[in-house]
């Protein structure tokens, strides 16, 4: 039951000729994911993808993305998959003269999903956060039931990160902290 999102990436240690050395990370991208340690001690590491530059699709390679990594915690409260909460990590390394329109371009609600724009969490040298409320049909096919899930968005020098939690319970504060955690990495 995960929302697809549409996601404009970049890559770790990426630098091109427009690039001022001074703005990018000395870190590869590998060094700056999130762990299980700087989580909750009930999140378990689930899954890491990396992605390079030879398996970018056209329109990545446009926007200045070369390689990100996919991650992917989750915490099971009690017997109940249901009761299950995860913590969706993007992360991407970005050419600096594209890595502020890659935050701020708002995403736009459908009949599937509504993106409420929340405070500024401050993070990073730009960032912005969504309540994501997504709407699904009932097995009957004609219920629906919504969910509740929460986004944030960043950039810090050359790397532009998405955090995505969703699940029961939907805990902001618990987003914001690991979105906190993530911008430290980044040096």
């Amino acid at each position: 039951m995960a929302v697809v999102l549409l996601l404009f990436a970049a890559s770790s240690g990426c630098t091109g000729p427009q690039e001022s050395a001074a703005r990018l990370t000395s870190l590869e991208l590998a060094g700056m994911l999130l762990e299980e340690a700087d989580l909750p001690e009930n999140f378990t590491f689930v899954e890491k993808e990396k992605v390079s530059e030879e398996e970018m699709p056209p329109e990545d390679l446009e926007r200045g993305i070369r390689e990100r990594y996919n991650l992917k915690f989750a915490r099971v409260q009690g017997n109940s998959s249901q009761n299950t909460t995860v913590i969706d990590q993007y992360i991407f390394c970005c050419s600096t003269d594209k890595i502020e329109e890659l935050v701020t371009k708002p995403l736009v609600s459908n009949e599937y999903a509504t993106y409420e724009v929340l405070p500024d969490p401050g993070i990073g040298n730009s960032s912005v956060a969504y309540r994501v409320t997504t709407t699904y049909t009932g097995a009957d096919g004609n219920s629906s039931e919504q969910e509740v899930s929460y986004m944030i968005k960043f950039c810090k020098l050359d790397i532009y990160e998405i955090l995505y939690l969703h699940g029961e319970p939907a805990e902001y504060d618990l987003l914001r902290d690991a979105a906190v955690k993530a911008e430290v990495k980044i040096r």
